[in-house]
């Protein structure tokens, strides 16, 4: 990766000494003004995806917190997450493997498949495109490394099941960061790893520690709503290692544990790993600030567990915020379900109704998030 702080440095050494031999004027040169950056356009792309995280999990941490999501008001359309059957031929309900593939590559394949068409045909994804146009990429994840979503990102197998498959594809990918919770099954390829040319840390002042790294990987305690390594200084870390490169980077960042609670019909828990998405974002747009280059995109792979929610005494369930407002909730599987989730975008204007069809006029298909991503890179200089 491309480092831009040792040339800035040296910048800053030069213009001293020319300063010093010097009794001219001034010959600071002004920091680039807002049109400046406008005129770059948009160098970053960051795609912060919530597994399971379908409308009802997402008002639900709204209504727990007692307060908006930073992103609540952003523009907004719904998004189709369903994968081909095992023929290849009809639409069925996703898995994490087959809608991160989507999400990931703009191809629709079988449930199972990372990385792969129905065919076992490699595919491209964004990370690839993305170091085409000499920009950083990085995959973060509360899940492990060779877990479904990470993997559609960054890797390439006919089973989401082929773990020792998958990370040795993520090591050839050359993309330049790894985040991901610490397994053991990850930590054995410690020597791969650093064979691969990745500094490994376990832990986030290791990693705070080695910024410089030419590649990073970090195996961190990020799982779940009580993590010790929170995502959010997680997310601010990587942003300030990629951030370097001069050309920007791409990065997925995956709240992973919601779809964990859908799976086990677990309410509590779920709305707390929702508002640490919403707090991940946050951290996102703190480090935007005022900058006019950098285009987020909110979503999930899939909804899971047919949450069903009410602030009336409409279900069985209930759940007592901390305001005292109880929640009432109703689980209706304990699998995926085709509901469509949210896409939520900011820093750039995507034409939403240019995806929608006949049969769905107020939609667009996960696989069109990716023809979003892509239309960046090759056209960065969209309205903000």
């Amino acid at each position: 990766m491309k480092r831009i702080f040792a040339i800035v440095l040296c910048g800053l050494m030069l213009l001293t000494v020319a300063c010093a031999k010097t009794d001219t004027a001034d010959t600071t040169t002004a920091a680039p003004t807002a049109e400046v950056l406008e005129e770059q356009g948009i160098k970053n792309i960051i795609i912060i995806i919530g597994d399971g995280m379908g409308p009802n999990q997402v008002k639900s941490g709204e209504i727990v917190s007692g307060k908006q999501h930073v992103f609540a008001d952003w523009d907004h359309t719904l998004v189709n997450t369903n994968s081909l059957d095992s023929n290849g031929e009809s639409l069925t309900t996703t898995d994490s493997a087959a809608s991160s593939t989507a999400l990931a590559t703009g191809t629709l394949t079988t449930n199972g498949r990372v990385g792969q068409d129905t065919s076992g045909k490699e595919l491209k994804t964004i990370m690839d495109y993305a170091k085409e146009y000499g920009k950083a990429t990085g995959v973060i994840t509360t899940d492990a490394i060779y877990g479904a979503t990470p993997s559609g990102f960054s890797g390439h197998s006919e089973s989401r099941n082929n773990y020792d498959d998958i990370m040795r594809s993520q090591l050839s990918s050359g993309i330049d960061l790894f985040c991901a919770k610490y397994t053991a099954e990850a930590m054995e390829k410690r020597y791969d790893i650093a064979n691969a040319g990745y500094t490994l840390c376990d832990s986030i002042y290791e990693a705070r520690d080695s910024l410089d790294a030419e590649k990073a990987y970090w195996l961190l305690n990020v799982s779940g709503h009580t993590a010790t390594d929170k995502l959010t200084k997680v997310t601010e870390t990587a942003l300030e290692y990629l951030s370097q490169d001069s050309d920007g980077f791409v990065l997925m960042i995956e709240q992973a544990n919601i779809d964990g609670h859908g799976h086990s019909n677990e309410f509590n828990g779920l709305p707390q790993c929702v508002n640490i998405l919403n707090d991940t974002v946050s951290t996102v747009l703190n480090w935007v600030g005022g900058r006019t280059d950098t285009a987020i995109l909110v979503t999930a792979d899939h909804e899971t567990g047919g949450l069903q929610i009410s602030t009336e005494p409409d279900f069985a369930n209930k759940y007592t915020c901390a305001n005292g407002d109880v929640l009432y909730y109703n689980f209706t599987t304990t699998n995926h379900t085709s509901t469509c989730v949210d896409l939520f975008t900011y820093g750039f204007n995507p034409d939403f109704t240019k995806y929608y069809t006949e049969d769905r006029p107020d939609a667009i298909k996960n696989i069109n998030i990716f023809d979003m991503m892509l239309d960046i890179l090759q056209d960065p200089m969209q309205e903000g």
